[in-house]
């Protein structure tokens, strides 16, 4: 009992401070692309929001998406933000889609959109909570539909419980490389970030009361046992 206790409190205090963020500035971080063909992503040392950044060409008929590393797939409580800066270039045709997130993890797909990208650098950011604008999917090959049923609390939870995917998606017209090689669809990111709700001081101050009251119990128990 004594054991659960203490992990419970260990995994509270460590995800609603958890953080995961990339840069871009040195390399690209362990970003991959997942569908495109697997191609991508490129790193670009400059000409970021500001820095470095890392970018993904269209190159098939398929959802493109930039994937984050393991290192952002670690549990985390809910009430926090996905953000990031993304800008797409285009040549052909007209941007049909909004600027797409998905989270993959617990047996669901979850997937939420916002306003077209720019051409230029933008922020964005994504509440990570039932009522953010999640929709359930089927799979991160679906198009983005709000009609579609929103996640409970309970599921929302269970995905950033057990994230297996966190991605943004790079591909926001009908046109790519199978089309004709000169066709661009690129989108460009920078400045991602995953994190979890930072606690009120006096939040943290309770649960390490709480976690202190513990070390009495444990002691006696152990004391009992010999």
């Amino acid at each position: 009992m004594r054991t659960k206790l203490v992990a419970a409190l260990c995994f509270t205090l460590c995800t609603l401070g958890a953080q995961a963020a990339g840069s871009f500035d040195s390399d690209a971080e362990g970003w991959s692309s997942f569908g495109n063909g697997a191609v991508g992503p490129v790193w670009e040392s400059s000409g970021g929001n500001p820095g470095g950044y890392i970018s993904q060409l269209d190159s098939d008929n398929s959802w493109g998406y930039l994937a984050a590393p393991a290192s952002y797939l670690a549990p985390i409580a809910s009430g926090g933000q996905m953000s990031f800066s993304l800008r797409h270039d285009y040549n052909v045709g007209t941007l049909n889609y909004g600027v797409r997130v998905a989270l993959v993890g617990g047996g669901l797909t979850l997937i939420s959109e916002q306003a077209v990208p720019t051409t230029g650098w933008k922020n964005y950011v994504f509440t990570l909570d039932a009522a953010g604008g999640w929709r359930i999917h089927g799979d991160t090959q679906q198009p983005y539909n709000a009609a579609n049923s929103a996640p409970t609390v309970a599921q929302f939870d269970a995905v950033l419980g057990s994230l297996t995917r966190v991605l943004v998606a790079a591909d926001y017209t009908d046109y790519n490389t199978l089309t004709s090689a000169s066709h661009v669809d690129r989108t460009q990111l920078d400045n991602f970030q995953l994190s979890a709700p930072v606690p009120e001081p006096t939040t943290w101050a309770l649960m390490a009361m709480g976690l202190l009251l513990t070390v009495p119990v444990m002691r006696r128990a152990g004391l009992r046992q010999r």
